[in-house]
Protein backbone atom coordinates (compact mmCIF):
# COMPACT_ATOMS: atom_id res chain seq x y z
CA UNK A 1 0.00 0.00 0.00
CA UNK A 2 2.79 2.54 0.77
CA UNK A 3 4.38 1.47 -2.67
CA UNK A 4 0.77 2.61 -4.37
CA UNK A 5 0.70 5.89 -2.07
CA UNK A 6 4.04 6.63 -2.74
CA UNK A 7 3.42 6.39 -6.65
CA UNK A 8 0.75 8.98 -5.88
CA UNK A 9 2.56 11.06 -4.44
CA UNK A 10 4.60 11.61 -6.90
CA UNK A 11 2.28 13.07 -9.57
CA UNK A 12 -1.09 14.36 -7.55
CA UNK A 13 0.63 15.00 -3.89
CA UNK A 14 -2.60 16.90 -2.77
CA UNK A 15 -4.62 13.55 -3.34
CA UNK A 16 -1.81 11.61 -1.87
CA UNK A 17 -2.03 14.01 1.25
CA UNK A 18 -6.01 13.12 1.13
CA UNK A 19 -5.81 9.85 1.65
CA UNK A 20 -3.02 9.64 4.22
CA UNK A 21 -5.13 12.08 6.30
CA UNK A 22 -7.73 9.84 5.84
CA UNK A 23 -6.13 7.29 6.65
CA UNK A 24 -4.27 8.51 10.10
CA UNK A 25 -7.60 9.02 11.53
CA UNK A 26 -8.33 5.44 12.44
CA UNK A 27 -4.14 5.11 12.44
CA UNK A 28 -2.33 2.17 14.40
CA UNK A 29 1.53 1.71 14.58
CA UNK A 30 1.28 -0.31 11.11
CA UNK A 31 -0.94 2.58 9.39
CA UNK A 32 1.20 5.16 10.63
CA UNK A 33 4.35 3.39 9.03
CA UNK A 34 2.71 2.28 5.81
CA UNK A 35 1.38 6.70 5.76
CA UNK A 36 5.31 7.41 6.55
CA UNK A 37 6.70 5.09 3.54
CA UNK A 38 4.15 5.93 1.70
CA UNK A 39 4.36 9.65 1.92
CA UNK A 40 8.64 9.48 1.47
CA UNK A 41 9.23 11.37 -2.36
CA UNK A 42 7.12 14.55 -0.11
CA UNK A 43 9.25 13.95 3.04
CA UNK A 44 12.64 13.93 1.42
CA UNK A 45 11.28 17.26 -0.61
CA UNK A 46 10.35 18.78 2.41
CA UNK A 47 6.96 19.27 1.61
CA UNK A 48 5.32 21.43 4.51
CA UNK A 49 1.75 19.71 4.49
CA UNK A 50 3.36 16.44 4.97
CA UNK A 51 5.52 17.32 7.61
CA UNK A 52 2.53 19.28 9.32
CA UNK A 53 0.53 15.70 8.71
CA UNK A 54 3.16 14.15 10.60
CA UNK A 55 3.88 15.93 13.35
CA UNK A 56 6.51 18.38 12.35
CA UNK A 57 7.22 22.02 12.18
CA UNK A 58 7.70 23.08 8.47
CA UNK A 59 9.44 26.26 9.45
CA UNK A 60 12.40 24.89 12.20
CA UNK A 61 15.54 26.63 10.99
CA UNK A 62 18.37 24.45 10.55
CA UNK A 63 21.67 25.55 9.57
CA UNK A 64 24.58 23.30 8.08
CA UNK A 65 28.11 24.07 8.57
CA UNK A 66 30.64 21.69 6.55
CA UNK A 67 31.58 19.11 6.02
CA UNK A 68 35.21 19.69 6.56
CA UNK A 69 37.65 17.04 4.75
CA UNK A 70 40.71 16.95 6.97
CA UNK A 71 42.38 14.05 4.99
CA UNK A 72 45.26 14.79 3.39
CA UNK A 73 45.59 14.65 -0.44
CA UNK A 74 45.98 10.87 -1.59
CA UNK A 75 48.49 9.79 -3.68
CA UNK A 76 48.14 6.92 -5.97
CA UNK A 77 50.72 3.93 -4.55
CA UNK A 78 53.41 2.99 -7.40
CA UNK A 79 54.84 0.07 -7.29
CA UNK A 80 56.98 0.18 -10.70
CA UNK A 81 55.37 -2.87 -12.05
CA UNK A 82 52.73 -2.65 -14.83
CA UNK A 83 49.03 -3.35 -13.15
CA UNK A 84 48.56 -5.92 -15.70
CA UNK A 85 50.96 -8.35 -16.52
CA UNK A 86 51.47 -8.92 -20.71
CA UNK A 87 49.51 -11.56 -22.13
CA UNK A 88 46.75 -11.28 -19.21
CA UNK A 89 42.89 -8.71 -19.27
CA UNK A 90 43.51 -8.94 -15.71
CA UNK A 91 41.47 -9.85 -12.61
CA UNK A 92 38.22 -9.94 -13.94
CA UNK A 93 39.24 -12.76 -16.77
CA UNK A 94 39.29 -15.33 -13.87
CA UNK A 95 42.08 -17.16 -14.82
CA UNK A 96 41.87 -17.24 -18.64
CA UNK A 97 44.71 -16.38 -20.26
CA UNK A 98 44.69 -13.40 -23.56
CA UNK A 99 47.34 -14.11 -26.02
CA UNK A 100 47.34 -11.13 -28.03
CA UNK A 101 47.69 -11.62 -32.14
CA UNK A 102 51.09 -11.96 -33.36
Amino acid sequence: MSNHLNDISRDHPGLAMEIAAKWRTDADTTTDRVVRHGLRTLIKAGHPETLTLLGHSPDVPVTVDGPRVSTPRARPHFTGRPLNPPGRLGPMTHGIEHHPAR
